[in-house]
């Protein structure tokens, strides 16, 4: 790719090859404009590269991607970011923690209702995965006699 391409036609060529399914120039597109561009072109890119590579099966890798935009993100742009990686974390990494942590920083992303909704049903299962964990470890269980 040209070095002083337009990060927006590269953005625009990812978009392009994404819908005739060439996902591997989609995810070059993307990540080239994403490197050409730290604003709203760079962040949208990076959100691009990061459903792509979790397309792929690469969910460390759509993490790493969000991580990268949400360096320069702001606003709404932010808290959808922030959303996108609760969904990833719980979902795809399952990290529960990580995911409660970003959907408390998700709010303006989605309403009201649906936040706390997704706060409690994360904070009940990372409850009751904490109290298995504990339970595995024997810390739950009386100890047999001596």
């Amino acid at each position: 790719m040209p070095r002083d391409a337009d990060p927006r036609d590269l953005l625009g060529f990812a978009g392009v090859a994404l819908r005739a399914r060439d996902y591997e120039r989609a995810q070059a597109f993307a990540r080239a404009a994403a490197a050409g561009d730290t604003g709203a072109v760079g962040i949208e890119a990076l959100a691009l590269a990061s459903r792509l590579s979790r397309k792929a099966g690469d969910a460390s890798a759509a993490a790493a991607h969000l991580h990268q935009a949400l360096q320069t993100a702001q606003g709404f742009q932010a808290a959808t970011l922030h959303l996108q990686l609760t969904k990833l974390y719980e979902h795809g990494l399952k990290d529960l923690a990580r995911a409660l942590h970003h959907a408390k920083l998700a709010s303006a992303a989605e309403l009201p209702v649906d936040h706390h909704r997704r706060i409690l049903r994360l904070e009940t299962r990372l409850a009751r995965s904490t109290r298995a964990a504990s339970l595995d470890l024997g810390m739950g269980s009386p100890r047999s006699g001596t």
